[in-house]
């Protein structure tokens, strides 16, 4: 018997449903899943200042981005529209906990304490911590531990894995935390701060963005961390839904495709 891939998507929704309903009975919250299907709108979550993940356009109060397309995708194949949502770094588990969006798509990391308190679907993506520095500084730091010292400013966004990565592993560094929605490559090109923290994924655009930017330390052996979505914590039906619907589009190519299109410079 030969299956379509819309067809797995609908044999993985009511299988999801199907667990759900089994393991916590009739008279169970209703799931998340069901909240979408019933209401027709997947609301997701997203930053809109995470290039290439995750970006918005002011002048035209849309989106773009690998995040945005996955989540149309997501959304196309579930049969409903989808609604995103701005949030920012320090309050992403807030709006998801608080029920402002069904699931948080906007190149979001796996660490310790956000696995405490919210779910996470399979990673879909593997990136590491980058430097940031002006052209003027490019040959000044040949090795993290060079970053480590008092003197050092280490620019890092709140509510960002680099963070606590930064205060993890750079703890004689001086950490400038930055709020979004500033970020921390405006501190470095304002001269505010010596060295930026951020992702490979984002690095590439942003010195091509601002030529005075230069990539440091990016040995792709540092700091090595994994995008995954996050959902409420207990939704299973939803979270088994995610992973199955992430399984199906990469194996069929969709996935790999939006990939190739908005991460091809990682």
């Amino acid at each position: 018997m030969k299956f379509t891939s819309m067809g797995l998507i609908r044999a993985a929704a009511i299988s999801a449903l199907a667990i759900f309903a089994t393991a916590e009975g009739a008279s169970a919250q209703q799931s998340t899943l069901q909240k979408i299907l019933s209401s027709g709108t997947l609301r997701v979550g997203t930053t809109g200042d995470y290039n290439p993940m995750t970006i918005f356009d002011p002048a035209t109060s849309s989106h773009k981005g690998y995040e945005i397309e996955a989540a149309q995708k997501l959304g196309a194949d579930l049969g409903v529209k989808v609604e995103f949502v701005r949030t920012d770094w320090k309050t992403l588990i807030q709006g998801l906990t608080s029920d402002k969006y069904d699931i948080l798509m906007s190149g979001t990391s796996f660490s310790v304490a956000r696995l405490k308190v919210v779910a996470f679907s399979q990673p879909y993506n593997t990136y590491y911590m980058i430097g940031l520095v002006t052209k003027e500084n490019a040959g000044k730091y040949k090795s993290w531990n060079d970053v480590n010292k008092k003197e050092v400013k280490v620019a890092v966004t709140l509510g960002t894995n680099f963070e606590g990565l930064a205060k993890e592993v750079l703890p004689n560094a001086t950490l400038v935390r930055i709020e979004a929605p500033a970020r921390e490559y405006q501190e470095i090109l304002a001269g505010r701060a010596d060295i930026g923290l951020t992702s490979s994924t984002e690095a590439a655009g942003l010195i091509k963005t601002y030529p005075n930017l230069r990539i440091v330390l990016a040995d792709g052996k540092f700091g090595k961390q994994v995008h995954g979505y996050m959902m409420r914590q207990g939704d299973f039906a939803w979270v088994n839904y995610v992973n199955s619907w992430l399984n199906l589009r990469e194996a069929d190519g969709t996935l790999p495709g939006i990939r190739a299109k908005w991460l091809a410079l990682e």
